[in-house]
């Protein structure tokens, strides 16, 4: 499944970079992700919330954009990014002897992202809409106390729905906004939770061509 969807990607991109104009260039930035985590409670019966915060991470990779009319392209990008949160940490320790602070652990999950957004151009400024999807390349988890674990909870392929604006700066440079929106449940079949995530990114790119 995995390799039909970058197979059709890598056929869509190349197919109309071939009959098109196409401008290539590297991208990196940083990225506030955050998770939903939801559970049915085995007593109530109800659906409720685990406390989670956002997760400052960063990406970087390569893009290309494809001149589709004058006002129109189609923009593809292969990136490595760090997405997850922070969830609620609280040991046995901290139950016994609670300090009144509350501590939080990096939950973290590195992706092979591949975005895939047709883009709006006026003037200097640039809006996009379209897919992302994001092949997981690790998952771990940091405690407070620095040590990280791997995890196996959560599922190989995920997919989101992106928002962008953008503008060049200068000759070669520009920026990007982009707000991504997860459609999936990241969990594994059979985990109790279940996880979506979402992603505010700020980056920098500079086209080549």
């Amino acid at each position: 499944m995995k390799r039909m969807i970058l197979f059709l990607l890598v056929l869509i991109v190349g197919s109309t970079a071939a009959i098109s104009q196409t401008n290539f260039g590297f991208k990196a930035g940083a990225n506030l992700a955050g998770q939903k985590k939801t559970f049915v409670d085995p007593i109530s019966a109800t659906k409720k919330t685990i406390n989670t915060k956002a997760l400052i991470g960063y990406h970087a990779g390569v893009f290309s954009q494809t001149k589709l009319s004058a006002n129109l392209a189609l923009h593809g990008e292969a990136n490595f990014t760090i997405a997850g949160s922070r969830v609620v940490y609280l040991t046995e320790s901290q139950i016994l002897n609670p300090d009144g602070k509350t501590h939080y652990y990096k939950d973290e999950i590195g992706y092979f992202e591949v975005p895939l957004l047709v883009e709006y151009a006026f003037n200097k400024f640039h809006i996009g809409v379209g897919p992302g999807f994001s092949f997981k390349l690790f998952s771990r988890i940091a405690d407070f106390e620095g040590e990280n674990h791997n995890t196996t909870n959560y599922k190989s392929l995920d997919l989101s729905g992106n928002i962008l604006f953008g503008a060049q700066l200068t000759k070669g440079w520009g920026i990007d906004l982009r707000y991504s929106q997860g459609l999936l449940n990241r969990e594994r079949e059979g985990n109790q939770y279940t996880t979506t995530g979402t992603s505010f990114t700020v980056s920098v790119l500079y086209t080549l061509k």
